[in-house]
């Protein structure tokens, strides 16, 4: 399910990330219920270079962490990459 869900966030994220046959570099963030369910897609960079240590806040602030239990990051750093990442809840946020 996992690998299935990857790809259809991928053709989601699509449309965000290559437009105009161009390559972006944005960080985009995907929220997922408990049953694996779209709860929402923020774009949270237009300049994403790489490292996601200044982009947490941008990347977690918008979730409704009682509801959102999984999210991925899709990144066009080198090709369209998505990672799903499982139990939002137990996801700590640095400390700044």
């Amino acid at each position: 399910m996992i690998i299935q869900a990857g790809f259809d966030l991928q053709i989601l994220v699509r449309p965000l990330v290559v437009q105009e046959g161009r390559v972006l570099p944005k960080l985009v963030v995907i929220a997922l219920d408990a049953d694996m369910q779209l709860d929402g897609i923020k774009v949270a960079s237009d300049e994403f270079a790489g490292s996601l240590e200044p982009h947490y806040d941008a990347s977690l602030d918008w979730m409704d962490l009682d509801w959102t239990r999984y999210f991925a990051i899709a990144h066009a750093k080198s090709g369209l990459t998505t990672t799903t990442t499982p139990s939002l809840r137990s996801c700590e946020r640095p400390k700044h």
